[in-house]
């Protein structure tokens, strides 16, 4: 089978001299002149292998490279770049690059090294072949993309690998009938439902599978994936809650704080201090109450994070931005809930504060 070539190069000249060599070589060649544009042939043509050029306009080939791999692309990629530096060989490489040439080169060794990285690519597909191939459909497992007559079907990852299609064999039932000794009685039965009707669907799979006799149906618990998206919304829940009732917690201090310091707050401004000083004053103490409730809270529920992941033997996992985000949140809340009583404070006149204090 004549092994199928992409040709990214953006100097005419060259790019003809390795398209004529190649296919005088035996190969198929297929040629792009921008990053672009080899991102899309790639993602087209599905070529066996692609003989890159890094300075392209655009995408460079380091970023056609990335593109590839972040999208599932394994297609073998040998560079062939005026960039010889280690630290751009290094890059290429680690980027996901197979082979390496710098110019100026020998075709005679281009040529041996795109042969060398097909057999290798060849060798290592033929231990677990990944493209599977019928009449003129064509499956590529490590993809997950499906091609018909040279053109992409589009599929989900759901759609493409359906739960249990690799570990089981799908007959009709005729054949299971009379090979199989099927007796017409399944059973197990597979479904599928959307995430936030599974135990809606769940509570009624009894009776839909055997109405007359559905305590004789055992049905499956969901998945720990569907339950742990449930426990997180709920905790996501509750911990709104907990912040609106702290909010209203830091108001209500600030409010009697405003309350019980009306003396001092008439003393400090017939001593001059103004009110953007005392509204500023208040605000900062409201602040440094809720600051001071979050880092509490974001402490307390990464030591209960920890103590639980410990006692389930499991890897404690705790985002800085978790925290961060916490403690943000709270800030957030404490700086609305001390607006209102710092703007009552500022108001509040010398005299009638030393009156009523």
């Amino acid at each position: 089978m004549t092994a199928r070539l992409l040709v990214v190069e953006d100097e005419p000249d060259i790019l003809e001299l390795l398209s004529v060599s190649l296919g005088h070589s035996g190969f198929a060649v297929l040629t792009a002149t921008s990053g672009t544009a080899a991102v899309q042939a790639a993602q087209r043509h599905r070529p066996d292998l692609i003989v890159l050029d890094v300075m392209l306009p655009d995408l460079d080939g380091f970023d056609v490279v990335r593109r590839l791999r972040s999208g599932g692309d394994r297609t073998p990629v040998l560079y062939l770049t005026a960039r010889d530096a280690v630290q751009d060989r290094v890059r290429g490489l680690r980027l996901g690059g197979d082979d390496y040439v710098t110019k100026p080169f020998s075709l005679e060794e281009v040529v041996a090294r795109i042969e060398a990285v097909l057999r290798r690519f060849r060798d290592g597909r033929a231990e677990r072949p990944a493209r599977l191939v019928f009449a003129d459909i064509e499956l590529d497992e490590d993809a997950h993309e499906v091609w018909r007559a040279g053109e992409p079907i589009p599929l989900s990852p759901a759609e493409f690998k359906p739960p249990g299609v690799d570990r089981a064999a799908l007959v009709g039932w005729p054949v299971a009938q009379r090979l199989l000794g099927f007796d017409g009685h399944p059973t197990t039965i597979y479904e599928r439902s959307a995430g936030d009707t599974v135990e809606d669907v769940r509570a009624v799979l009894a009776r839909t599978a055997d109405p007359r006799n559905p305590e004789q149906v055992t049905v499956s618990r969901p998945s720990d994936g569907l339950a742990a998206r449930a426990f997180t919304d709920l905790l996501l829940g509750v911990g709104a809650i907990a912040l609106l009732v702290g909010g209203v917690g830091v108001a209500n201090t600030m409010v009697i704080s405003v309350l019980e310091r009306r003396g001092e707050i008439g003393l400090r401004r017939s001593l001059g201090v103004t009110r953007g000083q005392i509204r500023l004053q208040f605000l900062t103490e409201s602040l440094l109450l809720s600051g001071l409730g979050g880092l509490a809270g974001a402490a307390a529920g990464a030591v209960v994070t920890t103590a639980y992941a410990t006692a389930r033997d499991l890897p404690p996992v705790i985002p800085p931005w978790a925290l961060a985000g916490g403690l943000a949140a709270t800030l957030l809340i404490g700086a609305l809930a001390g607006l209102y009583p710092a703007l009552r404070a500022a108001r509040l006149s010398p005299t009638v504060a030393l009156t009523t204090g």
